[in-house]
């Protein structure tokens, strides 16, 4: 196998490693926005606060990924 040819095919499973690490982190996102609506009286906007600090991402990312995934 060429070094060429070795280097590609662990880009390719780097990225698809990363496209997974992304999808679990929307589902965990959209399982957490659900328990928070659903057992908490946290207002939207403490909601969007609380998990952006979870995970390191703005309100409107959160939403995107809420709204994307019809959480």
């Amino acid at each position: 196998m060429s070094k060429a040819k070795f280097n590609t095919m662990n880009l390719q499973k780097s990225r698809i490693g990363e496209l997974i690490d992304d999808a679990i982190r929307n589902a965990e996102i959209c399982t957490m926005w659900y328990a928070l609506k659903m057992h908490t009286e946290l207002t939207y906007r403490k909601r969007l606060d609380l998990i952006g600090k979870e995970y390191h991402l703005s309100g409107s990312r959160i939403e995107d990924i809420v709204r994307e995934n019809e959480c």
